[in-house]
Order: C-alpha cells, then structure tokens, then sequence
C-alpha cells in the first residue's frame, strides 16, 4: 500500500469516528442536560427540524432542546446503529432513536413521552472539526401516558437531577 493510499485511508478513518463521535455527543449531551456540550454539537447556522415540535434554525433549535431538558425529570436517548456515508466535507448519517422522557406538568402530574424515530443527520467538516449542520427527525411512533411514580418497580428509582453537577456525571462530553 502506498503512503498516499495509507494517508488517505487514515483521513477517511478519522472523519468517520469524528462523525460518530459528534452523533454520540449530542444523546449524552441532552440526557445529562449538559448545555455546553450540546452547543458544540451543531454548527451555529445549523438547522433543525424536529417534526410538529420544532422547526428552524440551530439557536431556536437549542433553546427548544434546553426548555424540554429543563421541562423533563429524566430522560433517555438511545440511538441504534449509525448509518454513515461521508463524501468529505460533507457526511450523511442516519440512526434509529428510541427515546423515553418523563415530565412534570404544572398541576404536579407526571407524564412519560416515548418515540421511535429515525434521526436523518448531515454533517460538514469546517477546518479540522466535524459538526452537525442539519438535524431532522422523523417520529414514528408516539405515546404519552400518565406516569405514576408509585406503580415504580421497588429498587428502581426515578432518576432525577441527572445534569453535569451531579455525582456520578462521567465527564464533559466535548
């Protein structure tokens, strides 16, 4: 193998595991409510498109993202298996979400939001860094029901408070 070939084979390595790395930050980020790190996710005119939710720009789309965040007691996103193709400096991925929230409305009622959906991502590599330049998610499936904490299986307790100052926060995701 030439060392043009092993130079580009290395570059395409390193974009793909840049690309993944941006795509994994962005579930840590908003399960953990950890603002700083979600804001390195996206380029800054970014946009963002969330369905009957939210569609705009990136700064809209963070400041939607933070008042759910803020909204919820705890939540969870776990996206499946990325889905990749980069033609640098440009990247399309794909990945299945399933995403469990729980929310406290005003009368002091819980609600659980669960979704399956499919993330559509693009990606652009400015400079040296890879980031997220349009967001869109397709919402398959949907169910909001009331939650009640006392029907909580004993031994698994309702996660709350789960931000960057928390004691067991792993770290700073950027």
């Amino acid at each position: 193998m030439s060392s043009n070939s092993s130079d580009k084979t290395l570059s395409m390595l390193q974009d793909e595991a840049a690309c993944r790395d941006v795509i994994s930050r962005y579930s840590a980020a908003i399960d953990w409510a950890d603002y700083t790190a979600l804001a390195t996710v996206f380029w800054p005119d970014g946009q963002m498109d969330f369905g009957a939710f939210f569609a705009g720009d990136c700064k809209g789309g963070l400041e939607f993202l933070r008042a759910s965040v803020d909204a919820s007691l705890c939540r969870t996103h776990s996206l499946g298996t990325v889905w990749l193709k980069i033609t640098s400096p440009r990247a399309r991925a794909e990945t299945p979400a399933f995403n469990l929230w729980v929310s406290k409305n005003e009368d002091g009622s819980l609600t659980r939001y669960f979704f399956t959906a499919r993330y559509l991502w693009e990606l652009e590599k400015r400079g040296d860094e890879w980031r997220v330049s349009s967001l869109k998610i397709l919402i398959n499936t949907a169910q909001c029901t009331p939650y009640d904490v006392s029907t909580h299986p004993p031994g698994l307790p309702l996660r709350e408070g789960m931000q960057p100052g928390h004691a067991l926060f792993p770290g700073n995701h950027v």
